[in-house]
């Protein structure tokens, strides 16, 4: 706006300027040349030309304004120049005048409709620019909200894939866990529990961190796994520090995170397990990420309960219904590769045969619910005393055998005493009398006594039979 004052302002004074040094120099030559009618005729005619040309710089500065206010200063001009020489004819220049100021009238006029047309069309160009980006950046966001559609889905199709494969509740959980930290993303980790059931709480399955230096310390859920839980709904946190419902001091975890996720696991109406995703930045998460989570979790729910049902199908193989001990098919198939594994790596493997002391005669006085009670009970007592890598299984009726590696046969000589002992001051509560009941144990070490497969628990179970023969209620060594 100020450049166009300013050029139209240097145009109005240029314009003055030449009408002003026109006149002037027209009043100079009528004052000192010596009139000569046809010289001075010409002369005048190039003056006044002049003056047409002050009309143009009008149009120019002032638009109609300045062309007709300098058309009227050369009209007057050459009407005073015509009469004072007595030159009529010059009159005619007004005419000329009036042409130049239509020509530019018209032209200006024309320049200025196409100007605004020109204005309007970019203005619709413009507008029309806009809206297509406008409508550019809107299919763009389209188009990859829709790409990421497709990649959960496929990701989804691959989780459903991978879960098919397998039937071990170890690896359905690792699947889980990376399908949903993939899935997601935007996480720091990723939790799965499963209720267990015997404690009924939750249990840590599975893990995943962004960081392999985070570690997850406790294994079983929070506050948190604990309200979708009792809840039966999925949980969004936008920022733990300001969640009203919720107290941080209150969690066992030992880890920073502000926004959190979770999902109940369910299987015939229950709830199974919690899928969990948190992160340190504070309103990570979104209700359309909640919605996958829980999408997630009711696919991996039927996998998670067909894991389980196997589980408890194998384990109902390989143990034993009444005493949840091993099984005896189970027992020799682990026996076999420990015992290789003994001759091997060389070291001492002991077996153990144990046979309760007139067991018969528990189920003809009690009956046999009271001989299932001291199955169950030997075989708890017999559990609570040999370690884990042990084998221990019910061998048939009241007889059980163990299974030691690494024992000699100085070590399962004590520790067959110390069963021995334990049983002997147990008080059993049968049909409200108190009882006691014995047992008697063979023990044989490989390779001190045996040396072939067999022949260790042959010569265990011979020594059952010789401490049955000398009394019961004692322990016999090969």
């Amino acid at each position: 706006m100020k450049s166009n004052l300013k050029n139209r302002f240097i145009g109005l004074t240029v314009g003055l300027a030449w009408f002003l040094g026109t006149f002037i120099l027209l009043r100079l030559s009528a004052k000192y040349l010596e009139f000569n009618k046809l010289f001075f005729g010409e002369f005048i005619g190039l003056l006044l030309i002049l003056l047409a040309m002050t009309i143009v710089l009008g149009w120019q500065s002032l638009g109609m304004f300045g062309g007709s206010f300098f058309f009227i200063l050369s009209s007057l001009t050459s009407s005073i120049i015509s009469w004072g020489t007595g030159l009529m004819r010059y009159q005619i220049n007004i005419l000329f005048y009036l042409a130049v100021w239509l020509g530019l009238y018209f032209y200006y006029k024309n320049i200025r409709t196409l100007t605004r047309n020109v204005s309007i069309k970019l203005d619709e160009v413009s507008t029309k620019k806009n809206i297509l980006l406008k409508e550019i950046k809107r299919h763009a966001l389209l188009t990859e909200s829709s790409n990421k559609k497709i990649s959960r889905y496929f990701s989804l199709k691959e989780l459903m894939e991978n879960l098919s494969f397998t039937l071990l509740l170890d690896e359905i959980g690792t699947v889980v866990v990376e399908a949903a930290f993939k899935i997601i993303g935007k996480s720091d980790t990723c939790l799965l529990f499963l209720i267990n059931k015997e404690t009924h709480q939750l249990a840590l399955l599975a893990s995943k961190t962004a960081d392999f230096f985070i570690k997850i310390k406790s294994k079983k859920g929070d506050i948190f796994d604990n309200w979708v839980l009792k809840q039966r709904q999925g949980l969004l946190v936008l920022d733990a520090k300001k969640d009203f419902r919720f107290s941080l001091e209150e969690t066992e975890y030992q880890r920073d995170f502000r926004s959190i996720i979770a999902s109940p696991i369910f299987s015939e109406d229950k709830t199974i397990g919690v899928l969990r995703l948190d992160t340190t930045h504070p309103e990570s998460y979104s209700p359309d990420d909640l919605r996958l989570l829980n999408i997630i979790s009711n696919l991996v729910a039927i996998s998670i309960q067909n894991a389980l049902l196997y589980s408890e199908t194998e384990q109902l193989a390989i143990k034993d219904g009444l005493t949840g001990l091993f099984v005896k098919r189970y027992f020799m198939e682990r026996y076999e590769e420990e015992y290789n594994r003994a001759v091997r790596s060389n070291y001492t493997l002991s077996a153990m045969m144990i046979d309760i002391d007139h067991f018969k005669d528990y189920n003809d006085k009690f009956g046999h619910t009271a001989g299932d009670i001291v199955l169950k009970r030997v075989a708890a007592i017999l559990g609570s005393v040999v370690r884990e890598e042990d084998l221990i299984a019910r061998y048939g009726g009241e007889e059980f055998i163990l299974a030691l590696p690494k024992i000699n046969s100085d070590e399962v000589l004590i520790i067959a005493e110390k069963l021995r002992s334990i049983m002997e001051s147990e008080t059993f509560l049968l049909r409200r009398e108190k009882t006691n009941v014995t047992i008697s144990i063979g023990v044989a070490t490989f390779p001190t006594d045996v040396r072939g497969k067999e022949d260790l628990l042959r010569a265990s179970d011979i020594c059952l039979l010789k401490a049955k023969r000398e009394g019961r209620n004692r322990v016999c060594a090969a």
